[in-house]
């Protein structure tokens, strides 16, 4: 999941998702955009466990958050945050691409205008 984050408002870009296991490294695998079986409860999940990370943070620009669902012997699925990286990711390009939003050209704006993501980003 890619978001941009000002010091008080975090705005989820693109959720990727891993569509064959990953081998040593998560680019070692195939995903796509936007998600095909995340289920909605789930990303909405992410999307509340990555503004508390992002706010928390007091971050401005681009993070990065992976997580994983794991479904247990009941049939409960769990969501588990692996990493928050406040940085740009390697899915930075292609969630731009597939969005139309230019998520780098987004984040080095809010370096000089912080809490300013509401005017640069439209909310849906």
């Amino acid at each position: 999941m890619d978001a941009l984050c000002d010091s008080k408002d975090v705005i989820i870009a693109g959720i990727m998702q891993h569509i064959e296991e990953a081998g040593i490294h998560s680019g070692d695998s195939s995903c796509v955009l936007p998600a095909v079986s995340i289920r909605e409860k789930h990303a909405g999940n992410a999307a509340h466990l990555y503004a508390q990370a992002g706010s928390g943070a007091q971050g401005v620009g681009l993070v990065n958050l992976q997580f994983a669902i794991q479904r247990d012997a009941l049939g409960e699925d769990h969501v588990y945050v692996i990493e928050v990286n406040p940085r740009a990711s390697r899915t930075v390009p292609y969630v731009s691409k597939a969005t139309g939003i230019p998520l780098a050209k987004i984040a080095s704006r809010l370096n000089d205008r912080p809490q300013a993501l509401a005017s640069y980003c439209p909310r849906s």
